[in-house]
Protein backbone atom coordinates (compact mmCIF):
# COMPACT_ATOMS: atom_id res chain seq x y z
CA UNK A 1 0.00 0.00 0.00
CA UNK A 2 1.06 3.71 -0.71
CA UNK A 3 -1.24 5.24 1.43
CA UNK A 4 -4.46 6.24 2.01
CA UNK A 5 -6.01 9.70 0.89
CA UNK A 6 -9.34 11.90 1.92
CA UNK A 7 -11.23 13.64 -0.64
CA UNK A 8 -14.41 15.09 -1.83
CA UNK A 9 -16.68 17.09 0.43
CA UNK A 10 -14.84 16.75 3.35
CA UNK A 11 -11.31 18.08 1.38
CA UNK A 12 -13.22 20.59 -0.52
CA UNK A 13 -14.65 22.18 2.66
CA UNK A 14 -18.33 21.18 1.93
CA UNK A 15 -18.60 18.01 4.03
CA UNK A 16 -22.21 17.84 5.89
CA UNK A 17 -22.14 15.11 8.70
CA UNK A 18 -26.06 14.97 8.27
CA UNK A 19 -25.98 14.29 4.68
CA UNK A 20 -22.82 13.66 3.38
CA UNK A 21 -20.57 10.16 2.94
CA UNK A 22 -16.60 9.93 3.87
CA UNK A 23 -14.66 9.56 0.52
CA UNK A 24 -11.33 7.95 0.50
CA UNK A 25 -9.02 6.67 -2.37
CA UNK A 26 -6.42 3.48 -1.30
CA UNK A 27 -3.39 3.52 -3.93
CA UNK A 28 -1.59 0.64 -3.91
CA UNK A 29 1.32 -0.81 -6.12
CA UNK A 30 0.23 -3.66 -7.60
CA UNK A 31 -3.65 -5.31 -7.87
CA UNK A 32 -4.85 -6.77 -5.11
CA UNK A 33 -5.41 -10.19 -4.75
CA UNK A 34 -8.99 -11.85 -3.91
CA UNK A 35 -7.68 -12.50 -0.25
CA UNK A 36 -6.38 -9.28 0.24
CA UNK A 37 -9.95 -7.77 -0.85
CA UNK A 38 -11.74 -9.70 1.40
CA UNK A 39 -9.30 -9.10 4.19
CA UNK A 40 -9.81 -4.66 3.53
CA UNK A 41 -13.78 -5.03 3.09
CA UNK A 42 -14.06 -7.18 6.60
CA UNK A 43 -11.60 -4.34 8.03
CA UNK A 44 -13.50 -1.74 6.74
CA UNK A 45 -17.05 -3.09 7.81
CA UNK A 46 -15.84 -4.18 11.52
CA UNK A 47 -13.56 -1.59 12.24
CA UNK A 48 -14.19 1.75 9.99
CA UNK A 49 -18.47 1.53 9.43
CA UNK A 50 -19.46 1.54 12.95
CA UNK A 51 -17.31 5.23 12.79
CA UNK A 52 -18.89 6.38 9.53
CA UNK A 53 -21.22 9.21 8.83
CA UNK A 54 -24.55 8.77 8.34
CA UNK A 55 -24.10 8.28 4.93
CA UNK A 56 -21.69 5.99 5.08
CA UNK A 57 -18.35 5.58 3.55
CA UNK A 58 -16.93 5.29 -0.59
CA UNK A 59 -13.52 4.40 -1.25
CA UNK A 60 -11.67 2.88 -4.20
CA UNK A 61 -9.04 1.28 -4.59
CA UNK A 62 -6.42 2.58 -7.50
CA UNK A 63 -3.25 1.70 -8.82
CA UNK A 64 0.23 3.80 -7.90
CA UNK A 65 0.45 3.61 -11.71
CA UNK A 66 -2.53 4.65 -12.94
CA UNK A 67 -2.29 7.86 -10.18
CA UNK A 68 0.96 9.10 -12.08
CA UNK A 69 -0.27 9.99 -15.75
CA UNK A 70 -3.42 11.45 -14.44
CA UNK A 71 -4.94 13.12 -17.37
Amino acid sequence: MVGIYLHGSYVLGSYNEQVSDLDYIVVVIQPLSPTEKLALMTKTLTDLWPLAPAKGLEFHVLLLADCQQFS
